[in-house]
């Protein structure tokens, strides 16, 4: 989709073409509880920005979603799948040593 004011279009949390990012931002917020202020700080966005693009009262122009993007969610998503990850590998390796079972790991 092509904008008439190109980089200069501000965009809101509910626009289609913004919706992964959308989703990662508030599967942050929400799920995992991190705060807005942080990811101000991170991002060097304005809180003021984020929590107006949350409530869908301001949006945020293609810099900002992708600085929020490349910057903080794309970032702590990879994390986050890790320690999801890292955890699945202990509970196999401790439930293997409880049950006495040679410990093998599986690429799924």
């Amino acid at each position: 989709m092509i904008y008439k004011d190109g980089f200069n279009h501000t965009f809101f949390i509910d626009e289609e073409c913004i919706e992964t990012i959308s989703k990662k931002l508030v599967l942050l917020v929400d799920k995992y509880k991190f705060s807005i202020d942080t990811i101000s700080i991170l991002s060097h966005i304005e809180l003021k920005k984020i929590t107006g693009f949350l409530n869908k009262k301001e949006g945020l122009t293609y810099d900002e979603i992708n600085m929020l993007d490349n910057v903080v969610l794309s970032v702590f998503e990879s994390a986050i799948q890790t320690s999801i990850y890292n955890y699945e590998c202990h509970k196999k390796v401790k439930d293997a040593r409880e049950k006495g079972e040679p410990i093998i790991f599986k690429e799924d």
